[in-house]
């Protein structure tokens, strides 16, 4: 039944919403109606208090997250100021530990361009060469610069004396464990050789036995040689690995291309190649006028068939050797990061003085094998160089 506002029935079309489940009816009235009579299926017939949640106002949330972001921003810069006092007593513990003294020439280290003030540098009078500086900031108060102004300011010894605030101590050299340099006997060095290029019979070019002659034959050329040189004997698929740049625009490249080490013009180009000047460059009176001028520097890249790849080659990009070669400058150490790179080489180096070493890729770089320029070395004893 349906009742108006006085009390009065009055019929009107009401929704009836029927469930299968439950099959209790539902009855919506229309939205002129005060009171409408709704039934309700067991499973709701209990009411379930929800309590209305009490939201923060605006402004208060706000306020909260400026806080945190200020409290946040605090920390860090405190962090910040905290790394920074800690390195500048780590910086000046270090200062006052150590002095200022160079290793090699004993003389105290000094910045030319500080602004302590203006500097005054002075050759000391019987040792050509060292230098040494003063603070000169209170010229003013002392009066004109003049000569015996600036003996006053000189200690007992004759020296300038050094602010300790501004002494800068000397670098630290790397230190890796010594090169182990092996003299052994013809059989022994013809043995090492030979199973290193025992490695290489996977390879397209690879034939033990061939290569072995190629390079007896280079290390043959390299004891006639006059001056320093440095030859990798490689599978091109190992020298493709290598990243290098040529010293002389190409020119020994193309000079030694499809040239064979068992050639005489090859043995000419070396010869002139590794032969020394003044300047380590092509004579300026040299008969090839392509050649004049152009530094005679860099490796020399060959095939195990005895052929040139790459002439005057600097490699670049090697990672660092593992062991180092005191007494020896960059062509060693390139010889040591090659032989330590590649996975198949021989790496012969002969320095200017006439040393000559082998180096086999098998050995990764930490073995050298001696020889000498009349031989093999005959001896089988061994040297371990110390650190540098």
């Amino acid at each position: 039944m349906c009742f108006n506002a006085n009390g009065a029935s009055q019929c009107k079309p009401m929704l009836t919403l029927q469930t299968q489940a439950i099959g209790e009816p539902f009855v919506v009235a229309p939205p002129n109606l005060q009171q409408v009579p709704i039934t309700y299926p067991d499973c709701l017939s209990g009411a379930i208090d929800i309590p209305d949640s009490e939201e923060h106002p605006l402004w208060l949330n706000t306020f909260l997250v400026s806080v945190g972001l200020v409290v946040l921003v605090g920390l860090l810069v405190a962090f910040l100021l905290g790394m920074y006092r800690m390195r500048l007593q780590a910086r000046d513990t270090s200062a006052a530990g150590n002095p200022s003294a160079s290793v090699e020439s004993g003389e105290p280290d000094f910045d030319p361009e500080s602004d302590i003030g203006a500097q005054v540098v002075s050759k000391e009078s019987g040792q050509s060469g060292s230098m040494h500086v003063t603070d000169m900031s209170d010229q003013d108060a002392v009066g004109p610069l003049t000569e015996s102004a600036l003996m006053s300011h000189l200690s007992p010894g004759g020296r300038w004396p050094m602010p300790p605030s501004r002494t800068i101590s000397s670098l630290s050299s790397l230190q890796r464990p010594g090169v182990w340099v092996e003299k052994c006997c013809e059989i022994t060095c013809r043995a090492a050789i030979m199973a290193e290029l025992s490695r290489w019979k996977d390879c397209p070019d690879g034939h033990p036995e061939l290569s072995f002659t190629r390079v007896e034959r280079v290390i043959d050329l390299m004891r006639r040689a006059d001056a320093g040189v440095l030859i990798v004997i490689a599978p091109r698929t190992s020298l493709n690995r290598l990243f290098f740049e040529t010293t002389d625009s190409g020119y020994l490249t193309q000079r030694l291309h499809g040239v064979s080490v068992h050639s005489a013009e090859f043995e000419d180009v070396l010869m002139d190649f590794a032969a020394h000047t003044d300047t380590d460059c092509w004579p300026i009176d040299y008969h090839d006028p392509r050649a004049r001028g152009l530094p005679k520097d860099g490796a020399i890249l060959l095939s195990p068939e005895g052929y040139s790849l790459k002439g005057a080659a600097k490699v670049v990009g090697l990672p660092r050797a593992p062991c180092q070669w005191a007494g020896h400058g960059t062509r060693h150490e390139t010889a040591l990061a090659v032989a330590a790179y590649l996975d198949q080489a021989v790496v012969l180096v002969r320095s200017s003085n006439g040393h000559m070493h082998c180096l086999l890729a098998r050995d990764r770089g930490s073995i050298a094998l001696g020889l000498r320029l009349q031989g093999v070395m005959s001896s089988t004893a061994t040297e371990h160089l110390p650190k540098a």
